[in-house]
């Protein structure tokens, strides 16, 4: 997108695995986990969260790399130093911990316990599906230039879907926007990333 879109400086995807828990497992440790995702290593570009253990320059370039959460890091790890160290993902693959973050606030409008590399995706999936532009289970952010309004990209939707979507025109498919600070208050949407709150309470 940011080749094809003039105002677009960064873009990040969030992939849940399309699945309500999966089994992590450490030595004889075994624990069902919900908050977990995969994303582009861009987040730490846009995003700000403080790591205790690794730099954020690099930690998700490779496939199976993944950050935890320092609660994490204590659940599973104890006193160990978890760098490094391996994580298996039910049947997702074995993923090295590159990173420890600080636990997320509970007021965040996204919280996570487990973020690894949207670049496995190929190999967990195989094949050409994923990247197809009809298969986008994910939540995308995007960075505009400053001074760009998201209205004016907007403008090109259309344009874009024409170029992208040709190949399935039975398929109702509309794209739109959504500023971030509007989200955990007014947001309603369907497949929400996570549960919001409401500003009538």
């Amino acid at each position: 997108m940011p080749g094809e879109a003039f105002s677009v400086i960064k873009f990040i995807r969030f992939f849940n695995f399309q699945a309500p828990k999966l089994m992590f497992e450490y030595e004889q440790k075994k624990f069902n986990e919900r908050r977990v995702f995969l994303a582009d290593s861009t987040v730490f570009d846009v995003f700000d969260y403080e790591f205790i253990q690794g730099n954020p320059d690099g930690a998700l370039d490779r496939p199976f790399t993944i950050i935890i959460t320092e609660s994490m890091a204590n659940k599973y790890f104890g006193d160990e130093n978890p760098m490094g160290k391996e994580l298996v993902v039910e049947t997702q693959g074995r993923f090295e911990v590159t990173g420890v973050i600080k636990d997320l606030p509970p007021e965040s409008h996204f919280i996570f316990d487990f973020l690894g590399s949207i670049t496995s995706i190929p190999q967990i999936f195989g094949g050409q599906y994923p990247q197809t532009w009809i298969w986008n289970p994910c939540w995308t952010y995007v960075l505009l230039e400053k001074g760009v309004k998201p209205e004016q990209l907007a403008e090109r939707f259309p344009e874009f879907h024409q170029s992208h979507y040709f190949d399935f025109p039975n398929q109702n498919i509309t794209l739109h926007m959504q500023k971030l600070t509007d989200i955990h208050l007014h947001s309603n949407l369907v497949y929400e990333i996570n549960q919001n709150s409401n500003i009538t309470y």
